[in-house]
């Protein structure tokens, strides 16, 4: 331990000691070989604040829509300067190179990368340029996830990022994810849900000078409070109490504290419900969560996904300045599968019995519930994101 100590206290004295080749500038302990200065980076503010708090000075307001013909519009606005803008996108100087990627639930994994086709227009008015891009309403079964629709209305869901990146360093991540609802009749779509967050990404690097862009972590089920003897595979009843532990695994993360947790629930490839546990239910501790849970769902290969906020000693816990609504707070996430909810008599729950138990919806394959309006109530008032 003591070796240990000694090699990254040597690290921390070298990193600050370091200078780089003429034409290239320090970036987190990495000299970049591009030929740029760091005026760039600078506008995003500085990865590391001896205070723990500080501010992203670029203001980010992502918004989706929808057009005429049920297109997702996405609409990525920042400030930015109209002649020297901060990415090469429009400005070949620049030493930020964007990158676009999906997501899967709650943004516990990238599952795909993509270059969009994106128009830049700079606002002079209010100083914000604007990227637009469009998701084709066609495209939707495979650029969103599907959620267990109802009888009127076929619903999606998105997880979408773009990463800021110098060379193969992340400064900034903006991630957004929004709800699509299209009415089966009709053709008709309506934005239901969106929400914004903008995360300072590098959190810390090692003697390799390698730095962590995101977090890993791994989720466990428990059959005490006190998750003793955490397991990755248990059988589960309709109604049992049972624990959800999640543990932080990324090396340098072990005293954060995983807060303000959400579960999402999956039947196959579609979304079953998401929701946010009481506080009384929820244990915080160093490099864990424990979430204490009941069985009130009944679906089959169900895949149960738990995503967290890291809080203190997270130094790059940042707000982005100008009253944005993106608050720069870095999350973890991750996932574990239950082949079934078992009923009274041990047996897979069946698809009338599902029905009664998630109200109003069952599996993939099962009929469509009779009370299946009800999901759809509940996912126009936003209580699935």
């Amino acid at each position: 331990m003591i070796y240990k100590s000694l090699v990254f206290a040597l690290f921390v004295a070298a990193a600050f000691s370091q200078s780089c080749p003429t034409g290239q500038f320090l970036y987190n302990s990495v000299c970049t070989n591009n030929n740029c200065t760091d005026v760039y980076t600078k506008r995003f503010g500085t990865t590391y604040q001896t205070t723990g708090v500080g501010t992203i000075p670029i203001n980010f307001n992502t918004q989706v829509g929808l057009d005429a013909s049920g297109n997702a519009v996405i609409t990525i606005a920042f400030v930015d300067q109209q002649n020297d803008s901060v990415t090469k996108v429009d400005n070949p100087g620049s030493c930020i190179v964007p990158a676009h990627s999906r997501y899967s639930l709650n943004f516990a994994a990238k599952t795909s990368s993509f270059i969009p086709n994106i128009t830049s227009t700079y606002v002079q008015q209010t100083g914000y340029r604007q990227w637009v891009y469009t998701i084709p309403s066609n495209t939707f079964q495979t650029a969103l996830l599907s959620t267990l629709s109802n009888s009127t209305h076929f619903i999606y869901v998105g997880y979408y990022g773009v990463d800021f990146n110098v060379n193969t360093i992340t400064q900034v991540t903006l991630q957004y994810s929004f709800q699509i609802a299209v009415a089966r009749s009709t053709q008709a779509s309506a934005v239901t849900n969106f929400n914004q967050l903008l995360t300072q990404q590098t959190a810390t690097c090692n003697s390799a000078n390698q730095c962590i862009s995101s977090t890993s972590s791994s989720l466990y089920f428990c059959t005490t409070s006190n998750c003793a003897t955490p397991t990755t595979t248990i059988q589960l009843a309709l109604n049992q109490f049972y624990w959800l532990y999640l543990n932080i695994t990324s090396p340098g993360f072990s005293t954060y504290r995983l807060t303000n947790p959400t579960v999402t629930l999956t039947s196959g490839s579609t979304l079953a419900r998401v929701y946010t546990p009481a506080a009384a239910n929820v244990t915080v501790n160093a490099g864990n969560t424990i979430i204490a849970q009941t069985v009130d769902f009944a679906y089959t290969n169900v895949q149960i996904t738990v995503a967290t906020t890291l809080a203190a000693p997270a130094r790059r816990i940042l707000q982005s300045s100008a009253g944005s609504n993106a608050v720069s707070i870095p999350m973890t996430a991750a996932s574990n599968t239950i082949s079934c909810i078992l009923n009274s008599s041990g047996n897979c729950a069946t698809c009338s019995e599902q029905c009664a138990a998630n109200k109003g919806s069952a599996s993939t394959g099962c009929p469509t519930c009779a009370g299946s309006l009800i999901m759809l109530a509940m996912l126009l008032l936003g209580l699935i994101m």
